[in-house]
């Protein structure tokens, strides 16, 4: 791990940038220029790169990022992340990437003046940061409500930031062998990487002025598509980690959980006096993901073997055999 206050490049095999910004992208020709206007117009004293990992778009997106590449103000490359998922499209970038830390931002979003410099000052106190994702609207509104207004989010000690706006020091990353690639697609590769970091005595922060333009996704049917598809992967992260969600697993109790959900929502309501429609469909569809789970990717007691990077994977960096940090840094919340 660096030690603090030390030349994140001093004496390292990374050569001369500080931060790489990783996007992976699918099919994002309609927004990805968008994100890459905002990342241009960032000002920093720091030697930074952005990597756009393709996963497999069909679109114009690659031809947009070779085009941007000559008037780009920092070193602006395509890689090819064409394995389905954003998990290993993240993966691929980092394994190109040369920074000392690593900043993944999403193609469809946009990140707001001083993200760079905030995310990289969080870095020098934990290894792994998250900002606030303000709702992206028309015309942009740097004071529009945060999506996520907690920044760091998770269940007991752990915490997790969200892989749209994420932050980690590079030696964390490859440490605990980043995204695992066995996950579905979509979902919780974040909150499951944050466990395994935890695990090391990795530390988790929040960086105030990491802030983003975060696009909602519109439409009822893609909005409960994600949601679904998030539930199907948190039972996976239960059964990657059963000594932190014993009580969650099992098909037994994914059944029990979606059929106490009326009266769940019942007491709810009356306790609160407030009937949330909005939040019970997407509870319900939650559940439902976690029952198709265990009849799917997990039928049968099936755990998916965790596939994961090593230290030896990153190709710019001495392979580091220390643990990440583990003396107090101030508080996480």
């Amino acid at each position: 791990m660096c030690v603090r206050g030390q030349s994140p490049s001093s004496g390292s095999a990374l050569g001369a940038v500080d931060i790489s910004v990783i996007i992976p992208a699918l099919n994002g020709a309609a927004l990805i220029g968008n994100q890459l206007d905002a990342l241009a117009q960032q000002e920093t004293g720091l030697r930074w790169e952005v990597i756009v990992a393709d996963n497999g778009s069909t679109d114009a997106t690659r031809d947009i990022v070779r085009q941007r590449m000559s008037s780009f103000p920092v070193d602006l490359r395509l890689v090819d992340a064409s394995r389905a998922g954003v998990g290993p499209a993240r993966n691929a970038g980092a394994r190109a990437s040369r920074g000392s830390r690593l900043l993944f931002c999403d193609c469809d979003d946009e990140v707001m003046p001083g993200w760079l410099d905030g995310a990289y000052e969080a870095l020098e106190r934990y290894d792994l940061v998250g900002g606030p994702n303000h709702e992206l609207r028309e015309p942009r509104d740097r004071h529009s409500p945060v999506v996520n207004p907690a920044t760091l989010w998770g269940r007991g000690e752990v915490k997790s930031a969200q892989g749209c706006n994420f932050g980690v020091r590079r030696d964390s990353f490859f440490l605990v062998g980043g995204f695992d690639e066995s996950f579905p697609p979509y979902g919780c590769e974040d909150v499951e990487y944050a466990i395994r970091l935890h695990e090391v005595g990795g530390t988790v922060g929040p960086a105030p002025s990491m802030r983003i333009h975060f696009r909602r996704t519109t439409g009822l049917v893609s909005s409960l598509r994600k949601v679904y598809r998030s539930g199907v992967a948190e039972a996976l992260v239960w059964e990657r980690h059963p000594d932190r969600f014993g009580s969650l697993r099992g098909r037994r109790a994914a059944w029990r959980s979606l059929l106490a959900l009326p009266w769940d929502h019942t007491v709810r309501a009356l306790r609160t006096r407030r009937v949330d429609a909005k939040g019970t469909v997407r509870d319900a569809v939650t559940r439902w993901g976690h029952v198709r789970a265990y009849h799917t990717i997990l039928k049968g007691g099936r755990i998916p073997a965790p596939q994961l990077l090593s230290p030896a994977d990153d190709p710019r960096a001495a392979v580091s055999t220390g643990h990440p940090r583990t003396e107090p840094t101030g508080e996480s919340e």
